[in-house]
């Protein structure tokens, strides 16, 4: 991968290097993070990452790779990166058609928390009506609560930024409940 990376970063001008704050090519494992200023040196790099993948005897496969565009701070929907693999050109999708998802994080289009908000509080809303429907006396409604819907609340907490006025919201609810 490091001889791929070198062939990569080869074709870029040191004036496109020196506007760039982080390195234009990053990998982790078999997965490649491509970045440039503008449409034209993606497109390059993407060719020069395909070149090097093809004499290494592996693919890139375009339905799997992802393309986003932000253009004056916002997100653009076209798909403008294209592929040619066996004299057939393949579009890479834009995440607006489909989203990433890495470590239960889910980037769409909007770039914006305002989803996993809402997915947080229906979350909550929906597990304490669960345990409040339960037959089971209260002491293992506070165990199912502690133990089965707090952890599944905790990871989205980690990974989005939830402003702390929500999480006071649904503490505030969570008491009530358990004063109940």
């Amino acid at each position: 991968m490091n001889i791929i990376l070198e062939y990569i970063t080869a074709g870029i001008e040191p004036e496109t290097m020196t506007s760039l704050k982080s390195p234009p090519v990053k990998a982790f494992m078999d997965d490649l993070f491509l970045m440039s200023p503008s449409k034209l040196h993606t497109q390059k790099l993407l060719d020069r990452a395909v070149t090097a993948l093809l004499w290494a005897r592996m693919a890139l496969k375009a339905s799997k790779s992802k393309s986003l565009w932000i253009s004056k701070g916002k997100v653009q929907e076209d798909s403008f990166l294209s592929v040619c693999i066996n004299k057939e050109t393949k579009t890479i999708p834009s995440i607006a058609e489909n989203p990433v998802r890495f470590l239960g994080r889910t980037i769409s289009f909007a770039l914006t928390d305002k989803e996993p908000k809402q997915a947080l509080t229906q979350a909550l809303y929906e597990g304490l009506n669960l345990i409040n429907k339960s037959k089971h006396r209260a002491v293992h409604k506070l165990w199912f609560f502690q133990h089965l819907l707090i952890p599944r609340l905790r990871w989205p907490l980690l990974i989005y930024e939830i402003p702390l006025s929500l999480v006071y919201q649904l503490e505030q609810k969570i008491s009530t409940f358990i004063r109940r």
